[in-house]
């Protein structure tokens, strides 16, 4: 247990956090495929690592500040680091 090594999650200012929003409505609505790089906290030790998806965005829960996934895997928004085109 000792051996697997975690990372802290990493701080996204303001205007990150911004273009990342508008990020998630656009590729709501094309429904394209894209790469997402989020947070995945670890379950037994603090922090955790960060992972990188392919998948097309299906619905973005406003009030519980989640995404769900063509898969229907769910990702809080706020641990989305990054958005790109695949």
């Amino acid at each position: 247990e000792t051996e697997r090594i975690t990372e802290e999650k990493r701080i996204i200012d303001e205007n990150k956090r911004i273009l990342l929003d508008q990020k998630l409505k656009y590729y709501l609505k094309t429904k394209e495929t894209i790469k997402i790089t989020y947070f995945k906290k670890d379950k037994v030790k603090s922090g955790g690592c960060y992972l990188t998806i392919e998948q097309s965005i299906k619905k973005i829960d406003e009030i519980y500040k989640t995404i769900t996934l063509s898969n229907q895997q769910m990702i809080s928004i706020g641990d989305i680091y990054d958005l790109e085109e695949k």
